[in-house]
């Protein structure tokens, strides 16, 4: 099961992440509206500090925004741990291509993360990371899509296939000390012929 296959809990996320910010929005705006120029300058100073934190800090710490703790989400990156806050700083300012065409906010990302191959948006990219299942925290990516968890799935082509077994019979001596050796069909013997 593909941990990534998560677009539409993103969406599900991104709406109830965007309604909360518009909540702090009217809250901290409403704040400072009563204390004149200053008030309305130190307000506008938190929301930008709210937004910062909520989208950057809060996720970079624990995985998720509240958005994607009710969708069942987190962030991680590719060995499966949380991402850290300096990615998901750089995460946050992909929304800039994300979000375009701004009139229809997170079209591009939208569209990019149905499309690329582990469901990530040009932030996710940019910052290496990834939207899981929140089940898939803490094993890689690539291990938990093999079904493999904890193990390591390689880049590439699968390895050859190991070589038939030899069947018993005299062979040049691999030890050098005689001139044929007898194999059994699983190991060396001692007996040798010149």
């Amino acid at each position: 099961m593909d941990p990534t296959g998560v677009v539409g809990n993103r969406v599900g996320a991104a709406i109830l992440d965007y309604f909360l910010g518009w909540v702090i929005f009217f809250v901290l705006a409403g704040a400072g509206s009563g204390g004149g120029e200053v008030g309305s300058t130190i307000a506008a100073w938190l929301v930008l500090l709210a937004f910062v934190a909520y989208w950057t800090i809060l996720p970079g710490l624990t995985g998720w925004t509240v958005g994607k703790r009710l969708t069942g989400t987190r962030i991680v990156t590719e060995d499966g741990q949380v991402a850290g806050v300096g990615s998901n700083i750089i995460r946050f300012l992909g929304w800039i291509v994300d979000g375009f065409p701004y009139f229809i906010p997170g079209l591009t990302g939208f569209i990019v993360s149905l499309s690329s191959a582990r469901h990530q948006r040009v932030g996710d990219m940019l910052a290496g990371t990834y939207v899981v299942r929140h089940e898939a925290v803490g094993r890689p990516i690539l291990a938990v899509e093999a079904g493999t968890a904890g193990t390591v799935v390689p880049a590439g082509p699968p390895p050859p296939p190991p070589p038939p077994p030899q069947p018993a019979n005299w062979y040049p001596d691999p030890r050098a000390e005689a001139r044929l050796r007898y194999w059994d069909g699983t190991r060396w013997t001692e007996h040798t012929a010149e």
